[in-house]
């Protein structure tokens, strides 16, 4: 009786075809391919948000939690003012110009977290109307209109604390899947 050469053996099943040098036949064991093997890419991504989102996302955060607290101080210094501190109006004066500045540096951070890091819009426009609300407290601040000085430091201080609070539980949509 011949001898079968390997790589022209049957497979045990007598239907089957046969095995390449290199492969198992069922119930032996596979000898290691260690020749160049296709390139598979990574799979992707199961995070909801890319490192750099995360990044410029904790900037506006930080900013946020500044301009908030700045905000927040300005009704304590305005109290101690009104309990009979004279000093607290010098403080509350120099924070309120302050946080015009502030105010600027919000907005480069939404710029940031909305472009390279692809957030949402509405925060850049929030910094623009802050901006101009916050130069028009001060100088009401200034004239000592108070009747409208006062109110519109209420809504300032809501809606820096609000934007603050939405930023730390703000959470990236997945990615989309696409469309072939």
């Amino acid at each position: 009786m011949s001898e079968t050469p390997q790589h022209d053996r049957p497979s045990r099943d007598p239907s089957g075809p046969a095995y390449p040098p290199g492969t198992a036949v069922p119930g032996e064991m596979a000898a290691p391919n260690y020749g160049p093997q296709p390139y598979r890419p990574p799979p992707p991504r199961k995070g909801p948000k890319p490192r750099g989102q995360a990044a410029f996302r904790w900037i506006l955060v930080v900013v946020l939690g500044v301009h908030a607290a700045l905000a927040f101080g300005q009704s304590i210094l305005a109290g101690m003012y009104l309990s009979g501190s004279l000093d607290a109006m010098e403080v509350h004066g120099a924070i309120g110009s302050s946080l015009v500045a502030v105010t600027m540096l919000q907005g480069v951070a939404s710029l940031l977290f909305l472009f390279p890091g692809g957030g949402p819009w509405w925060p850049l426009l929030a910094a623009v109307v802050l901006f101009f609300v916050e130069g028009l407290q001060i100088g009401m601040g200034y004239a000592r209109t108070l009747g409208l000085h006062i109110p519109l430091g209420v809504a300032i201080i809501v809606v820096t604390i609000m934007m603050f609070v939405w930023s730390l539980r703000w959470k990236a949509k997945p990615p989309k899947a696409p469309t072939p």
